[in-house]
């Protein structure tokens, strides 16, 4: 027996593995396309996503595999992924129509009928591995890079739980404005709904501080039917938080599948910041499930010119069945992101090969020149 369990295992083929990378481009504009999903046929419930240059890249057998590339604003396609293949790839924008004129507001009513089925889902939990990162710019300089691999679940109310597994994190220099719990501020923006009054989507009432309009339909008429639904604070609205911005519905499930726009919010009586967000949640089985958050966050001093810029991600990779550990932090711990950081082993093997996001040139450089530094900490 032993030797027949041998002779199976010598015979097994292997496939080398290289990693390929590549771009994604709007075709009508040449421009580049951020959060195309990248997966394989063979993989559907892994993969990744573009970084804010289109860039990606992922492992392809030696004979290539075939890859779907989606995203909400365009047309998904396949392609044929092998080492011989172009590193271009262009999506064309996908077709839209314009509503015709309605009697009453058709948006409130589709508003509310997302926030109902996300409030009747809210226990419905699901878990995932995820990837964070965030990268700080101090008057037009590098400052920081937190990168983590952790585990979370999440509701349509948000983020629950979550727990970090791998770590690692540096520091150019020390600055003026320090935001201590942006992992927070992140989680906060991947609900679908929340009772905050001065949230869009709110339980309260959403008309009374803000305007709904839908603007266009994607794929009208069809079972994928979207609805563009554009967001502004109406002009009573008198708050130091707000959003502006479209909201993407899908209109045959009542679901919310994607957030883009601006959320300005005051940090103190010094810094006024804005976080121009891209949240796209992925239809699973009827539902809304987050796919991931991009997030730009400017912060601006009072009567000063100093500004500091904060770019972030959380990506959802793959689904689990339950969290590695118990020990758990809920979505507003802890005080200071920090905290996972300090004291810890830094092995930059492991962190050239697991990164699920491209990096771009810049961030390249960056952590070239923490790693040629010995600034990094990371817990392994």
């Amino acid at each position: 027996m032993k030797n027949l369990i041998f002779f199976l295992l010598t015979v097994t083929p292997s496939f080398a593995q290289s990693l390929y990378t590549g771009r994604i481009l709007n075709k009508n504009t040449n421009e580049p396309i951020l959060g195309v999903t990248i997966y394989s046929q063979l993989s559907p419930t892994t993969g990744t996503i573009s970084n804010e240059n289109g860039e990606f890249s992922v492992k392809i057998n030696e004979n290539g595999e075939e890859f779907i590339l989606s995203h909400i604003s365009f047309d998904k396609v396949k392609v044929k992924i092998s080492t011989n293949s172009n590193d271009t790839f262009y999506l064309n924008p996908a077709s839209f129509t314009l509503p015709e004129a309605t009697v009453g507001n058709p948006a409130i009513t589709l508003i509310n009928l997302v926030i109902k089925k996300a409030i009747t889902n809210k226990n419905e939990e699901y878990f995932s591995k995820a990837f964070y990162q965030k990268t700080s710019i101090f008057q037009g300089n590098y400052t920081k890079l937190h990168e983590m691999f952790f585990e979370m679940s999440w509701t349509t109310e948000g983020v629950r739980l979550w727990h970090p597994t791998t770590t690692r994190y540096a520091e150019k220099k020390s600055q003026s404005f320090t935001h201590q719990k942006y992992i927070f501020s992140c989680f906060l923006k991947t609900k679908v709904f929340s009772e905050y009054k001065y949230y869009p989507l709110n339980t309260q009432d959403p008309s009374q501080n803000y305007n709904f309009k839908i603007i266009r339909y994607l794929n009208e008429g069809t079972e994928n039917e979207i609805a563009v639904v554009n967001c502004k604070p109406n002009k009573s609205f008198k708050n130091f938080t707000s959003f502006t911005g479209d909201l993407y519905i899908d209109t045959q499930n009542e679901i919310l599948l994607k957030i883009d726009g601006i959320f300005k919010v005051q940090v103190s009586s010094k810094w006024h910041n804005t976080d121009k967000v891209e949240v796209v949640f992925e239809k699973i089985n009827g539902r809304s499930q987050f796919k991931y958050l991009h997030i730009v966050s400017t912060s601006k001093k009072s009567f000063s010119n100093k500004k500091n810029i904060e770019k972030g991600w959380i990506y959802s990779m793959e689904p689990i069945n339950n969290f590695s550990s118990d020990k758990l932090f809920k979505e507003n711990e802890p005080e200071d992101d920090r905290v996972f950081f300090k004291n810890a082993k830094y092995v930059k093997s492991f962190w050239d090969n697991q990164v699920p996001i491209f990096h771009t040139q810049l961030e390249k450089e960056i952590i070239a020149y923490f790693e040629k530094t010995g600034s990094f900490i990371g817990n392994l």
